[in-house]
């Protein structure tokens, strides 16, 4: 196998692994945590923030290789499509920066409340349609790196 052929491969298929990995905690590991919101608020989210942190740990290493991986498939073959492949792999980050950062935050001060009775500035009760509105547009970003893997995908057989 050529190292062309090896980055394709490698390119698309850390693409549809983030993108899957991305989607599995909007439909996986959230409804997990919604069972907690009745009985605890700040467990709750105190579970959200531990798959926050294992999935902020292993996406950007799969988005950078990914990109990176079609920039230069990018830059040898002169297609658009690997082009817009690294670029919708790269756009979960303005994305998460300007639609989720501030569900993030939100979720974060509940989890960080030093015990379950302080009560954080946004009420604990709107904890379950954060979490909620987390997964919807976290469900949006996992389609990014997905539609770059389709695009890549459709490069490598042309």
């Amino acid at each position: 196998m050529n190292s062309y052929v090896l980055t394709q491969v490698v390119a698309i298929s850390s693409s549809f692994w983030l993108s899957g990995e991305i989607f599995t905690y909007s439909w996986g590991a959230v409804p997990a945590v919604l069972v907690a919101t009745p009985t605890s608020q700040h467990l709750a989210a105190t579970q959200w923030a531990a798959f926050y942190h294992k999935g902020h740990s292993l996406g950007p290493p799969f988005a950078i290789l990914g990109a990176g991986s079609f920039i230069w498939l990018a830059m040898k073959s002169h297609s658009l499509l690997y082009w817009g492949a690294a670029i919708l792999n790269i756009g979960i980050v303005p994305w998460t920066l300007l639609f989720m950062l501030q569900t993030n935050s939100s979720i974060f001060e509940v989890a960080n409340m030093k015990d379950s009775s302080e009560t954080p500035v946004h009420d604990e009760t709107q904890l379950a349609p954060l979490l909620n509105r987390w997964a919807s547009l976290n469900t949006i970003r996992s389609f990014f790196p997905f539609a770059g893997g389709v695009l890549g995908l459709l490069a490598a057989l042309r």
